[in-house]
């Protein structure tokens, strides 16, 4: 696993997680065809010395999100 570097100040101290809420964060497509709705949760990084929240990624594959 390749170390992951806050853009914000530079520090290599970093924890994963994912972002949350009573139902956990998703991220739905604007455009989708059929009756079920697809969507998928949101993991992301966030720096132990500023606070600052990246590299947010959807946990199911893109492809997974589209009728492809």
């Amino acid at each position: 696993m390749e170390s992951k570097q806050c853009p914000k100040c530079g520090s290599n101290d970093i924890m994963t997680g994912s972002l949350s809420a009573s139902r956990g964060f998703t991220f739905i497509p604007d455009t989708q065809s059929g009756i079920v709705l697809k969507s998928s949760y949101i993991a992301c990084c966030a720096c132990k010395d500023c606070g600052a929240v990246f590299d947010l990624t959807l946990t199911d594959k893109p492809s997974k999100l589209t009728n492809r």
